[in-house]
């Protein structure tokens, strides 16, 4: 995703000066470069120093310009944090923060530069917006929108600042899904069991996925979210109240990212039972890239097994037409599927 968001950087810096772009030392892996070598009066390589980089955009923004921070999503977050909720979020400033390399697709950089905790970070920062690519498509697409202020087809912008979390990898377009309200891509079935709900290269693995399934006689829903905050609850949940079971995916930790915002959204409104697929409270490891998301349960065939364990094991879920309120009774499922 990386070239082509970097294309839309370089074709935004080209439309507004008011843009400028702070790199920690890594320009040419994220392609911030682009703008270095065409317009090098509007940015600058801080080093690594990603700390001081995150105030030095919290200044330009004071100044009236438009900071884009780039670097590794992983170090950038995990080391710039306190800048980020203090010097940016709390003043409500407008930078853009480019977080690359995100989930494992740093691969075999190294354990340390696999972002698994950014999102959850990110989600609960006051006012921060989060968008999350599903293809490079989407990577340009939505870097044009962040980076020009112009909001997505039903967003309008929003004041204070964005995260966008890249895959270091291409991604090539995950075929159909439209984009629609709440940024929402939706893989339609008018009765499903099962409803994906998905994040950025996941929401391939869980269309790869739900084939699998129909060829066992599911009926699958998949949701790629395109933006995670503010997160579209109100469409996000006329879409997965029908089903029998919402299963989340994600390339990060199950904890507090995509999986926790459906969950929140859930017990607060109720609904279907729900399970969670990501990178389960643990420190990742090196590896090639397919080999880490066969590895963490992120891979279509792995998100197609896990989903039919737990259609097909016993429980309660909620009654027809039950799902659309808390306190909704439950009975024993009489819509399980076997093979």
């Amino acid at each position: 995703m990386r070239d082509p968001f970097g294309a839309a950087l370089l074709r935004a810096c080209e439309a507004d000066r008011r843009l400028f772009v702070l790199d920690g030392d890594c320009s040419h892996s994220t392609r911030s470069g682009r703008v270095a070598d065409r317009l090098p009066g509007s940015f600058l390589n801080t080093g690594i120093a990603e700390q001081n980089m995150l105030g030095m955009a919290a200044g330009l923004a004071l100044a009236g310009y438009r900071p884009v921070v780039s670097g590794f999503a992983s170090i950038l977050v995990g080391r710039a944090a306190e800048q980020i909720l203090l010097s940016i979020g709390w003043p409500g400033l407008p930078v853009t923060i480019a977080g690359h390399y995100a989930g494992v697709s740093g691969s075999l950089e190294g354990a340390p530069h696999h972002a698994i905790t950014d999102l959850a970070f990110m989600r609960s920062v006051p006012g921060m917006n989060v968008w999350v690519p599903a293809d490079d498509a989407d990577a340009d697409t939505l870097g044009t929108e962040v980076l020009t202020g112009a909001g997505g087809p039903d967003t309008p912008p929003r004041p204070g600042p964005n995260y966008v979390r890249l895959c270091r990898n291409p991604m090539p377009p995950v075929p159909g899904g439209p984009r629609g309200p709440g940024d929402l891509r939706v893989w339609d079935h008018p009765d499903p069991d099962v409803v994906f709900v998905a994040c950025g290269v996941a929401v391939a693995e869980c269309v790869a996925a739900a084939e699998l399934l129909a060829a066992r006689g599911v009926a699958a829903r998949v949701l790629g979210a395109l933006r995670l905050k503010p997160f579209p609850d109100s469409e996000v949940y006329d879409l997965v109240r029908s089903g029998v079971l919402v299963v989340t995916v994600e390339e990060h930790s199950t904890i507090g990212g995509l999986g926790g915002a459906v969950a929140e959204l859930i017990a607060a409104r109720g609904g279907p039972r729900v399970l969670r697929l990501g990178i389960a409270d643990t420190f990742t490891e090196t590896g090639p890239y397919r080999q880490l998301l066969d590895k963490y349960g992120i891979a279509g065939p792995a998100i197609a097994a896990a989903t039919h364990a737990r259609l097909t094991e016993p429980g309660p879920r909620a009654a027809p037409g039950a799902n659309g309120g808390p306190g909704a009774r439950t009975e024993p499922s009489t819509r399980t599927k076997t093979c």
